[in-house]
This record gives structure tokens, sequence and C-alpha cells, in this order.
């Protein structure tokens, strides 16, 4: 009877050539998609290779970051000081102020981003980068303009809506054309998203968890502070929710995006 591991060769016993193992840690390229430079797809761990934390371990991006949350806090505190203090009168340092400090500095964030995008989709071959600054370009017109406050008026006169459920009408109108640009966002990322390579969809699923956490200020919050605008206390305190928080995820968001820049010579323009 033949023994399976092992051959005959002139009466004698040859044993099978050895197989060579992995060094202790080594994964098999199988086990990692191929390239030690390739994404794992599927894993939505944080420290994943496009995950928040390992993004930020670009130099120079957690300090970004840590900057720029810094300022998210001293505007969030002025805005505190003027409102229970007789100091700070301005109302530039109020943060729902048109084109006060806190919005400018939304701007300066918004456009970093939208230019970090457009960089990387120009630099490596994801041209399905395209669809950030589209809507961060967007973002950026909408709050310099006040478009979707001019698009809610129009939609309020040509509708005729009048208050209901607590909210005046002006807000419907807004709520009207915020569904519209947010079922026009997801299309765009939706279509970009089944073009994309997994370096793409892992970085998408990022972006578009934090987007949701903006929309939650930017339209729920906005929406509660609607009804309760007339009580102060209440008006200082969902006004710092919502502009303090638009300020934080944003900062968040503007890290990552210049994280990846910062790493554009890795697995950013590597994967594929």
């Amino acid at each position: 009877m033949t023994d399976l591991g092992a051959t005959h060769s002139a009466g004698t016993l040859v044993p099978p050539p050895a197989v060579e193992r992995p060094a202790h840690g080594a994964r098999p390229a199988s086990a990692t998609g191929g390239s030690p430079l390739a994404p794992r797809t599927g894993d939505s761990r944080d420290d994943a290779p496009f995950g928040l934390r390992a993004i930020l371990r670009a130099p120079g991006a957690r300090e970004l970051l840590v900057l720029m949350l810094c300022t998210d806090a001293l505007l969030i505190g002025a805005h505190l000081v003027q409102s229970f203090t007789p100091y700070l009168s301005g109302q530039s340092f109020h943060l729902a102020t048109e084109r006060g400090f806190g919005e400018v500095f939304q701007y300066v964030k918004v456009f970093w981003v939208a230019v970090s995008f457009l960089w990387l989709a120009v630099h490596t071959a994801q041209r399905a980068h395209f669809v950030w600054p589209l809507i961060f370009g967007y973002l950026l017109v909408d709050d310099a303009f006040r478009v979707h406050e001019q698009a809610g008026s129009m939609v309020v006169r040509h509708l005729a809506l009048t208050p209901r459920m607590g909210l005046h009408a002006q807000d419907l109108g807004e709520l009207a054309v915020f569904a519209l640009i947010g079922a026009s966002s997801l299309l765009l990322i939706g279509l970009a998203y089944l073009r994309g390579s997994a370096a793409f969809r892992s970085i998408a699923r990022r972006i578009g968890a934090l987007l949701v956490l903006f929309a939650c200020f930017a339209g729920g919050v906005d929406m509660v502070h609607s009804t309760v605008d007339r009580i102060p206390l209440l008006n200082t305190l969902l006004t710092v929710l919502e502009d303090g928080g638009e300020l934080v995820v944003l900062s968040a968001i503007c890290a990552y995006a210049v994280g990846l820049l910062l790493r554009r010579n890795g697995p950013v323009a590597m994967a594929t």
C-alpha cells in the first residue's frame, strides 16, 4: 500500500518536498487581498486602512484636527460668553450670525475638504472622488449665499404652505429643499459607490456616516430649534448644539480629508 506522504525512488522512500512556512506573524497574500496596501473590504473597524484613526496617523492630520477642535471650542465659548455676560457684545461672536466668525471658519473647512478630494480625484486613479467636491462645493455655496433659505421661500410661495406641526411655513419649505438636496446627494454617492474601488467605498462609508451626523445637526436640531426659539435659554442651548455640532463634525470631516491627501502616496494612491 502506497504511503501518500512519500514516493518510492529506486527502492528508497523519498520524503516529500518541505513546504515553506510563512514567518511568525506574517499573513499569506490571499488573506490580505494580494497586496499589503490593499484595503480589507468589509472591514468597518476604525483601525481599518481607511478608518478615522488610521488616517489621523498621517503626519500633520491629528495636529490639524486638534487645532480645529480648539478653535471650535473657542468659538462656542465666545458665543456663551456673549449670551450670558455683558462681554463680547459684537454679533460676529454669535454662532448663528451670517458671515460671523463661526460661519467663516466653516467656509474654510468646507473649502479644504472640497479641494482635498479634488486633488485626490485628479492625482490618483480613483475618479469616483469627484463626487465629494460636488457635494461639499454645493455646501459651501449654500452656506455662503443662503441658497436653501431662498429656495425654501420659493417653495412656500408656490405651494402656499402654512404653519403646521409647530413649524413655520419657511421651515417646511427649507425642509423640502433639504430633502431634495439630500436625495440628489445620495444618488450621486450611490452611483460613485457602485463604480468606485474598494478603497473609495471604504472612504465613502466614513464620509457618509459623518455627513449623516452633520445633517442631524443642520436639519434635525434646526427644526426642533425653530419650535422653541422664543425661549431664551433653550434658544441659546440649541444654537450651541446645532451650530457647535456642525463645527465639530466638519472638523472631523476636514481632518479626515486632509489626512487622506497627506497619505496620498500610500494606500490612497496605490489601492484600487
